[in-house]
């Protein structure tokens, strides 16, 4: 039975036009957040085992040139080859992702079939969510072997560096891997729907498999042919229980894309604040980064102060319990305030300031879930708290790094690690989150009723 006669191809087109709207507006900028955020919980953990050669830098990493997603190496290799296929994988893995976040764009005409499929091999190239030494998959159970090793001998700030990357990386592989499912979905009945128009709608002969690829080549040279798509739309339009199949069909399009009711203008308000926490949020990679910047640039430093001199200080210091300004963890630093155009002296207790950096880092990765349950004036306040303190930050952050970059001795600054690009994140987060807090401003002011 064909399908023309309940004029199923309208009611499908339909149907998908509604679903197009609904992935440009919602879905597909929600799994952009989600695949930036999967790589930003990546990048700190990947770059932990960098600095602690557990891996090394990708010695081919300059002749791939991809411009197309391709997925890392997934055979099996010996214990001896673990280290080395280890670091080519992982950095494979790292520029896939950078690749996809900063280089694709996110509507549907890039996630094609064949693109979401290579997406979503990319995500789950290793099962984050069910991270094991016990997993089948050799690159899932060689990780999970590293990061179990690190738990054992790490320190508590390394600890909780790598479980909150663990928990972010798990929390959104299965997000992304939702998206991904709902796109899948969409592109799968868009393919079926152009077979229909363009290859069925002008067939005089009963379609079969191998009829329909010959015409496809001709009618839809661009695409790729799937055989698995075309046995469903036989089976929805010239099999007896084709109407039962193509009405679920319908009902799986419609089901997502539902009405949503008209927001109040305080609701409306409300999402900008709550924009304005996920930017915050999305700092606490970036934060961890310069922490194991800053305390690989503590080490260089701390060991070129390391004189026979510097170390007679510390044992009579250490005798005679003494806390004096020459504390080798007190950094005199200095920085331009912009807001009052003056230099700014500041003395940083660097060891306290390391504490705080970690418990910010924490903070800004969970925040918009503790102030899911706030109400508008609540998160209001939140977010002007952590504008001030972010802003403050940041102003040390820039002094502490020009602070290592000089006091460090020239021979020695090969081992100095910069922090330029996690400032320039930082100071794009501030930009965007202050927008987003004008804005709000802006439209209570607009509000009736508002003072």
């Amino acid at each position: 039975m064909n399908s023309n006669g309940d004029d199923y191809p309208k009611k499908l087109a339909e149907a998908l036009d509604a679903q197009l709207l609904w992935l440009k507006t919602s879905e597909l900028p929600l799994l952009k957040n989600e695949v930036h955020s999967f790589q930003t919980a990546f990048s700190p953990l990947y770059t932990y085992f960098l600095r602690k050669g557990i891996v090394s830098e990708d010695p081919y990493k300059l002749e791939d040139k991809a411009e197309e997603i391709q997925i890392p190496e997934t055979r099996a290799f010996s214990e001896s080859e673990k280290q080395e296929q280890l670091s080519i994988r992982l950095a494979s893995y790292d520029k896939q992702l950078e690749l996809l976040v900063n280089s694709f764009q996110f509507n549907i005409k890039f996630f094609t079939l064949e693109r979401v499929r290579r997406i979503r091999n990319l995500i789950n190239y290793i099962n984050w969510a069910h991270l094991s030494i016990d997993a089948e998959d050799i690159n899932t159970r060689t990780v999970a072997e590293l990061v179990f090793t690190v738990r054992l001998t790490g320190d508590h700030t390394t600890q909780s560096l790598i479980n909150g990357a663990l928990d972010s990386l798990m929390k959104t592989i299965v997000s992304i891997n939702k998206y991904l499912n709902t796109i899948q979905k969409y592109n799968r009945e868009a393919y079926k729907l152009e077979l229909r128009r363009t290859v069925l709608a002008n067939m005089n002969e009963t379609p079969t498999l191998n009829l329909i690829k010959q015409k496809a080549m001709i009618s839809m040279p661009k695409s790729l042919f799937y055989p698995e798509l075309v046995e469903e739309v036989l089976r929805e339009d010239y099999s007896p229980g084709g109407s039962i199949a193509r009405a679920a069909t319908l009902d799986k399009l419609t089901i997502v894309p539902e009405e949503k009711p008209k927001l109040p203008k305080e609701v409306v308000l409300k999402t900008f604040l709550l924009e304005g926490l996920q930017t915050i949020g999305s700092i606490a990679a970036t934060l961890s980064e310069i922490w194991l910047k800053f305390d690989e640039n503590q080490k260089v430093l701390e060991n070129q102060k390391r004189t026979m001199k510097g170390k007679l200080q510390q044992f009579f210091v250490r005798i005679l319990n003494l806390k004096s300004r020459n504390d080798q963890s007190i950094y005199e630093i200095k920085y331009v305030d912009n807001d009052r155009g003056t230099l700014v002296h500041e003395q940083v207790d660097f060891h306290n300031f390391m504490l705080d950096l970690e418990a910010s880092a924490k903070n800004c990765s969970s925040i918009v879930r503790i102030t899911g349950t706030q109400i508008e004036s609540q998160l209001l306040e939140t977010l002007d708290q952590q504008i001030l303190d972010i802003e403050k930050r940041y102003k040390t952050l820039v002094g502490l790094d020009d602070y290592f970059k000089s006091q460090i001795k020239a021979d020695a600054h090969s081992h100095v690690k910069g922090i330029k690009p996690e400032l320039s994140t930082i100071k794009n987060a501030l930009i965007k989150v202050n927008q987003q807090r004008s804005e709000y401003s802006a439209g209570r002011k607009r509000s009736p009723g508002s003072k």
